[in-house]
């Protein structure tokens, strides 16, 4: 939780005069070329890391990519009514900077946003969509010696489109520098049933996920949904997830 509030930190540090202004590295930008000139667009599919939020879009907009993000209304610094009209332009205003636009899930009209991915895909553009435990369909995998949940949106997305899945994890190391990674391609074997395709790269994705976790634990923001502390946060006046 101190990693996330720090985050929380630097979104408004960025506000100060001259900006913040972090050491990022972004690792792995061939996959997303590769993937971009293949001419079916390409999914950054980003893991809810504490400082992801807004380093991992400065880094992918300093790289000279254009990225259409996939949001919610409640994402940012509170998520009481007064916060989501208030307070959290202040968190999307420093994201936006660096995004090529931001595509907003309405309560009751998610619909049209998800639809407007979807072109953006087809026309061979970069979209990111934030891993969550959240989601209108949600897939149990394996983690750890558990198991935990997760929405299978951007897996779906890519099994319909042909679009690449990047699975991408912003870390920041012992010497305060960031680094974000693109890792390559998730396999989305679309001969086979959709069902059994998404199910194996949800499955595939886990077993990567834990090789950051058991490194950087106290940056995975995931513990917030598997800990069951989303309510608590919400109870709180901040944002049960900040995505």
């Amino acid at each position: 939780m101190a990693c996330y509030f720090e985050g929380r930190l630097q979104c408004l540090r960025s506000y100060a005069p001259g900006g913040w202004r972090p050491s990022i590295h972004l690792v792995g930008r061939e996959h997303v070329e590769r993937a971009l000139a293949a001419g079916r667009g390409a999914i950054l599919w980003v893991t809810p890391m504490a400082f992801n939020d807004l380093v991992t879009k400065m880094a992918f907009s300093a790289a000279g990519f254009r990225v259409s993000h996939l949001s919610e209304t409640r994402h940012g610094l509170s998520s009481s009514r007064l916060g989501l009209r208030v307070l959290n332009p202040l968190w999307t205003g420093a994201e936006d900077r660096y995004l090529a636009e931001r595509l907003v899930m309405t309560p009751g009209n998610r619909g049209t946003a998800l639809r407007q991915l979807t072109r953006r895909v087809r026309a061979s553009g970069l979209v990111s969509i934030t891993v969550t435990a959240g989601g209108q369909r949600c897939r149990t995998v394996p983690f750890l010696n558990g198991t935990m949940s997760i929405a299978d949106g951007a897996p779906m997305l890519a099994w319909r489109t042909g679009a690449a899945l990047l699975p991408v994890f912003t870390v920041r190391g012992t010497d305060g520098t960031f680094v974000t990674t693109v890792e390559p391609p998730l396999t989305v074997a679309t001969d086979n049933p959709r069902e059994v395709a998404v199910q194996m790269v949800m499955v595939a994705y886990s077993r990567l996920l834990e090789w950051y976790v058991l490194r950087w634990p106290a940056q995975y923001h995931g513990w917030v949904d598997a800990l069951g502390l989303a309510s608590l946060e919400t109870d709180q006046g901040v944002a049960a997830n900040a995505r």
